[in-house]
């Protein structure tokens, strides 16, 4: 049985579909270029920004800035009102995270409910 292509035609087919492939990411990732650099700069900047102030000891009011490092951190785990703060805020979280959940669904079956028996419409 004969082939319907000829001698190097479907290797030609291929590169040219990969081509084509390529070139349509090129344009997808274009498209998406001004949001992911707009995205950089108000996210990550600003979180980049806050880790190298972290590790200086800088005044609020004037201008005396000195870099020390992992010193506030060290600082921070040694403070027993951030532990106290972190436990409060899981404590929190744990409790308010699944009970809005929970009331939530309670909620949407009653309004489900009321609606079968044509009360509320």
């Amino acid at each position: 049985m004969q082939s319907a292509l000829k001698p190097g035609a479907a290797q030609r087919l291929a590169n040219t579909l990969s081509q084509r492939k390529w070139r349509d990411a090129g344009i997808a990732y274009l498209f998406i270029l001004p949001f992911l650099l707009l995205y950089l700069l108000f996210t990550f900047l600003p979180i980049l920004q806050g880790f190298w102030i972290s590790l200086h000891k800088w005044d609020v009011i004037g201008s005396n800035v000195r870099f020390i490092g992992l010193r506030n951190y060290q600082l921070l785990l040694q403070d027993k009102l951030f532990w106290s703060s972190l436990e409060h805020t899981a404590f929190f979280a744990l409790l308010a995270g699944p009970g809005l959940i929970i009331v939530g669904l309670a909620l949407a079956d009653a309004q489900t409910r009321l609606e079968e028996f044509e009360l509320f419409q």
